[in-house]
């Protein structure tokens, strides 16, 4: 399957495909670290964006999606078909 049918795929379902290199993925990971460790010290513009599409995630939850992302799957740049 090409990505673009994938991406396609995800997003019908109401999902989105986000492509990110390994120093990207850190930081979106320290992110999600920190919004759990400052979780009572959240500012206001941040704390809107958590709530945009629901409640803030729990601990729980913020420790699955780190899971999910450390695990994810890699495709090698060099198999990619656009």
């Amino acid at each position: 399957m090409k990505v673009m049918e994938l991406i396609e795929r995800l997003e019908s379902a109401g999902r989105r495909a986000v492509v990110l290199n390994d120093r990207e993925i850190g930081h979106v990971l320290a992110g999600l670290r920190m919004l759990d460790h400052f979780r009572q010290s959240i500012p206001s513009p941040i704390h809107q964006i958590q709530t945009e599409a629901g409640a803030p995630m729990t601990s729980a939850e913020i420790d699955a999606l780190c899971e999910r992302i450390n695990l994810g799957t890699r495709v090698p740049a060099r198999g990619v078909r656009i």
